[in-house]
């Protein structure tokens, strides 16, 4: 800058030297530097701008200066006047010169261009060589270009080889072959289809796309020609022989009634494999344990161990299938007490529908899950405790507490529940128990009034009939309440704390003999009821004679019991869990709580039981 003095008589004087320079504003540690100034001499320092000053005499001049980012002048490309062969690749590089004299590296952000098309040119400057020919390449950004000429000269074929260039290959079976052409230009193509290919031998066969096969043994040069150079493989044919049988997965661990696909891989002298499964012969050990099928799939049986074979020509490979009893060891899902139970309330009923397990308890707690493992909990509508939970096809009920505007609640999908209407209008007891039979619901309970309120039942057992849940029948009054009922396909079974009844269509019961009852389950020919003090009944097919009297080898409540189709497992107070093949005899399972059991489920390949205080275990 330059500071001029301007005098009374019109003569003017270049004072710069002599006046003071400076950038009035900056007065404190901190402020943004915009420029520097030494004398009038102004540098940029930053983007921005402000006054500069010059005082001479008494006088002041002051003038702006906006500082603006460096401006680019020029591009360079390097290397200059370059070479490339064609189908290779050359890296230019852009290099800007800016106003305040830097450099950078432009490469990236340059608009690359390359006239005539014996080349093409992609960012960040990569030239790639097309037809014989010499191209300019440009790299523009904004106003400025630089360019370079770059002479695209012919690759030239040096030789064509063949990969694998050695191999064994077993009689019958084929190899891939490939071809490659590599040039001047240091690369390398795969001309295995555009090759012509040749065998010397009878010992094998190549075809048009390089596919050997082994025909005998003995050994063959295969060749690959194109461009006028060859490659070859020697190729050693063998006869094929299956050296060893490996049985996956190993050793493998099962619960009694689960099943574990095998699967046979044979690996033969040429080193190549292949799955046998279809093909061997399969054959168990200790069929009582588990037993294979001709496709190798293992079926456990029962607790103990059998070893798993598979044969064929000679050869043989075998895993050891360990087989562990149904409910030998529980799953701790939620305990009682924990922060990190599912729920505080406690659990009363738990039943398999369709594709999830359903459990209910007081406080009107619905929890679902898909598997046992994970629980949601759901919106019953109903606050009042939950004592039972039985579905059809199409439906989920569950009932409990009695009272005026009834403890039932529905679902259709185990996700949204609606408040349903009592089995007991009008009534004050509790419904524990409930069933379905392929078109009707069932439940019963005791003290409570069924109908009319204002002409009640009297108190204990009395049963209720519903389609839907919606509408309620009521069918009998028993001599007893009701805790428990089963449906065997031909008739239900019912029992509470003195009575048994039985029904074909759970509107007429008939009396049977008095004992004491929690639970019942039907295994198919048998009805199997749990009761206090870890009794046990068998009854037959009729519901009324009775098999059976035992205990299960326990002095606690037993108060739910499931059959799985191979076993029926009883839970009860104090965490006991117990199974019996076929409800004569029991053994005791740890079930890892000591929370009372009420009721358990199973979903056809998981058990879960459920109790107090959000207790929830599961096997396996």
């Amino acid at each position: 800058l330059h500071a001029t003095a301007h005098y009374g008589d019109g003569s003017t004087a270049d004072v710069t030297a002599s006046a003071a320079w400076s950038i009035p504003g900056v007065h404190y540690i901190g402020a943004p530097v915009y420029f520097t100034l030494a004398g009038g001499l102004v540098t940029g320092v930053a983007f921005g701008g402000g006054q500069v000053q010059a005082d001479y005499g008494g006088k002041t001049g002051a003038a702006t200066v906006n500082v603006t980012s460096a401006r680019l002048v020029s591009i360079a490309l390097t290397p200059a006047d370059s070479s490339v062969q064609t189908g290779a690749t050359l890296q230019l590089v852009a290099t800007g010169t800016y106003t305040d004299g830097s450099t950078a590296n432009v490469s990236a952000t340059a608009y690359w261009t390359v006239t005539p098309s014996f080349a093409t040119v992609a960012s960040p400057g990569v030239v790639t060589g097309v037809t014989p020919g010499t191209a300019t390449v440009t790299a523009t950004q904004a106003t400025i270009s630089g360019s370079t000429s770059v002479t695209v000269v012919q690759a030239t074929l040096q030789s064509v080889t063949v990969e694998p260039a050695q191999a064994t290959l077993a009689a019958g079976l084929t190899l891939q072959l490939a071809a490659k052409a590599h040039w001047s230009n240091g690369t390398t193509q795969d001309v295995t289809t555009q090759a012509t290919w040749s065998s010397d031998r009878a010992a094998a066969t190549v075809s048009s796309a390089g596919l050997a096969t082994g025909v005998a043994q003995g050994t063959a040069n295969l060749t690959a020609s194109y461009g006028g150079f060859s490659g070859a493989c020697a190729l050693t044919v063998t006869a094929v022989a299956l050296q060893s049988i490996a049985v996956t997965p190993a050793n493998p661990s099962l619960v009694e009634g689960f099943t574990q696909q095998l699967t046979a891989t044979g690996t033969y002298t040429d080193g190549h494999t292949a799955d046998l499964t279809s093909q061997v012969t399969w054959a168990s050990s200790a069929t009582a344990s588990a037993t294979v099928g001709t496709a190798g799939l293992v079926t456990a049986q029962a607790p103990g161990s059998a070893q798993v074979s598979a044969s064929l020509g000679g050869r043989s490979g075998a895993v050891t299938v360990t087989v562990t009893a149904l409910g030998a060891s529980w799953q701790q899902i939620s305990t009682a007490g924990s922060p990190a139970a599912v729920t505080t309330s406690d659990l009363y009923g738990v039943a398999w529908c369709t594709n999830q397990f359903v459990a209910v308890g007081t406080g009107g707690t619905i929890l679902t899950s898909p598997d046992g493992t994970t629980w949601t909990a759901r919106t019953s509508n109903d606050s009042r405790a939950l004592y039972a939970v039985a579905c059809s096809a199409s439906r989920i009920l569950a009932v409990g507490n009695s009272g005026t505007s009834g403890a039932a609640a529905s679902s259709t999908d185990g996700v949204t529940w609606m408040a349903e209407p009592s089995p007991a209008p009008g009534g004050t007891g509790s419904v524990w128990a409930i069933a379905w039979n392929g078109t009707t619901f069932v439940a019963g309970g005791d003290s409570y009034s069924i109908g009319d309120p204002s002409a009640p039942w009297p108190n204990y057992g009395l049963l209720g009939l519903t389609a839907d849940g919606s509408s309620w029948t009521a069918t009998s009054t028993l001599g007893d309440s009701v805790r428990g009922i089963a449906w065997s396909g031909s008739r239900f079974l019912a029992g509470g704390d003195y009575g048994a009844f039985t029904s074909t269509d759970g509107v007429t019961w008939t009396t049977g003999a008095g004992r004491l009852i929690r639970g019942i389950a039907w295994t198919g020919t048998t009805f199997v009821e749990v009761a206090q003090s870890g009794v046990v009944w068998l009854v037959g097919a009729d519901g009324s004679s009775i098999t059976g009297y035992l205990g299960a080898g326990t002095s606690n409540d037993l108060n739910g019991v499931v059959w799985t189709g191979r076993a029926l497992f009883a839970v009860g107070n104090g965490g006991v869990v117990f199974s019996s093949p076929a409800g004569d005899s029991w053994t005791a399972r740890p079930s890892g709580t000591s929370s009372n059991l009420r009721a358990a489920a199973w979903s056809g390949s998981r058990l879960v039981a459920v109790g107090d205080g959000g207790t929830i275990i599961a096997a396996p």
